[in-house]
């Protein structure tokens, strides 16, 4: 109609911010309506998260700066008056990507330290998907520190990074998630040990004052460096059995597994007693 073909008269506007209004009236062929409130049609978005939504008023975000934020919605804000979920009308005409890390990716580190971003990318597919990034400081323990953000053109990519250092027990090292900030931060010195960097969309403040991760998608980048990366540790095997003894397996609190023939013996300050 002549309103949307209206959309376009914004010649002193970026060509990115056309690309936002031609995302927007794509919106519209896949059956998507506007995003609004009680105010008007167009929701303007939130000023304290630098969010909007794609089908309310795209334009606020040129005042946000590089880390405005241009998701989907599935009408959760407060004054929302629509809540159709953008995500799954969409899928009934294309298909969302595949998960490209399934299981664990081992993070690239150069032998200067250095970790390149065009060497460790990844993307968020969905709300659920969460991508980890596996690494090895060796004795004497190093320095962690890495920037994750969005690969896509500043200021409209849809990922809010949401990041979680663990080490090889599950322990929660570090966490970032900024406001109004697309990009999480982990700097940390830590211990010898694997550790696994976990990666997921992020939200912001509560659904209804802020954002969820119902649309915090898309590529990212892992860039910075980590000292003193060792080798991926290898498991030690249990000892071999003995043909004909009788064994007697103990397994000590810090998991380790001791086992002793009939006669014992001491193995790293335990003693392993033979069964009866």
């Amino acid at each position: 109609g002549a309103n949307r073909c209206g959309s376009f008269n914004y010649r002193q506007r970026t060509g990115y911010g056309l690309g936002r209004i031609t995302l927007h009236e794509v919106g519209h062929q896949f059956g998507l309506y506007h995003d609004g409130s009680p105010a008007g049609q167009y929701f303007n978005g939130l000023s304290a998260y630098k969010w909007t939504p794609v089908m309310g008023n795209v334009w606020p975000g040129d005042r946000w700066g590089s880390q405005a934020l241009y998701q989907w919605s599935i009408g959760e804000y407060r004054s929302a008056n629509n809540q159709q979920d953008d995500l799954q009308l969409i899928q009934r005409y294309i298909t969302r990507r595949a998960d490209d890390i399934v299981g664990t990716r081992e993070l690239t580190v150069g032998g200067d330290g250095r970790v390149r971003e065009a060497a460790n990318t990844g993307k968020i597919t969905d709300r659920t998907d969460s991508d980890s990034w596996t690494f090895t400081v060796g004795a004497g323990g190093g320095r962690v520190d890495l920037v994750i953000d969005r690969t896509e053109y500043l200021g409209g990519a849809m990922l809010d990074v949401d990041a979680t250092l663990r080490d090889g027990s599950g322990r929660v090292v570090a966490r970032s998630n900024r406001q109004v900030d697309r990009r999480a931060f982990i700097d940390e010195t830590v211990g010898a040990g694997s550790y696994t960097l976990v990666i997921r969309g992020g939200a912001e403040g509560t659904p209804r004052n802020g954002f969820s991760s119902y649309s915090s998608l898309g590529n990212y980048g892992i860039y910075g460096s980590v000292t003193n990366v060792g080798p991926t540790p290898v498991p030690t095997p249990p000892p071999t059995p003995v043909p004909g003894a009788d064994y007697l397996t103990l397994r000590g609190s810090n998991g380790r597994v001791f086992s002793g023939a009939r006669f014992g013996f001491l193995s790293d300050g335990y003693a392993t007693y033979p069964a009866e």
